[in-house]
C-alpha cells in the first residue's frame, strides 16, 4: 500500500517538475518518449527525446567519418602497390643469379617468409645455387 503523506509530500515537486517541463515545451518543442530495447532485456526503458530534433547530424558525422577511413584504407592499399612493384623487380632480377632468400629480404626490407612467398606466386626460377664442396 502506498504512504498517503508520501505522495503528498512529493506534490510540490511534482508542480514544480510540470512547470519546468511546460517552459522547456513552450522553447523546445513538444516532449515525446521512445521506447529503446537494451540487448536481450525484456523490459523497454524509456527515454524524453525532442521528435522536431533531427537526428541526421549524428548520422552525417558518422558517415563521414566512414567515407574518410575509406578513402585513407585506399590511399594505403595504393601506396602498398606502388611500393611492391620495385620490390618484386628486385626480386626478379637477383632470383636468376643465385641470390638467398636472406640477401634479397634484406635488400627489399621483406620478410624472408615473404620473398618465398612472391618467387612461389609468379613463378620466378632462382639461379644456380653455389656448389660449397667444390670449392
Amino acid at each position: 500500500m502506498i504512504d498517503q503523506t508520501g505522495i503528498q509530500l512529493r506534490n510540490p515537486t511534482r508542480s514544480e517538475l510540470a512547470t519546468l517541463r511546460a517552459a522547456y515545451e513552450a522553447e523546445h518543442g513538444a516532449v515525446q518518449t521512445q521506447p529503446i530495447l537494451c540487448g536481450t532485456d525484456k523490459r523497454i526503458p524509456f527515454v524524453i527525446t525532442n521528435p522536431e530534433k533531427p537526428k541526421r547530424a549524428a548520422k552525417a558525422k558518422q558517415s563521414q567519418a566512414i567515407r574518410q577511413h575509406d578513402n585513407q584504407m585506399i590511399a594505403a592499399n595504393a601506396n602498398k602497390k606502388a611500393n611492391a612493384q620495385p620490390r618484386l623487380d628486385l626480386i626478379k632480377t637477383m632470383a636468376p643469379t643465385g641470390a638467398k632468400i636472406r640477401d634479397m629480404a634484406a635488400a627489399t626490407t621483406l620478410n624472408p617468409k615473404s620473398v618465398m612467398r612472391l618467387l612461389k606466386q609468379h613463378g620466378i626460377k632462382r639461379g644456380p645455387q653455389i656448389n660449397l664442396e667444390a670449392v
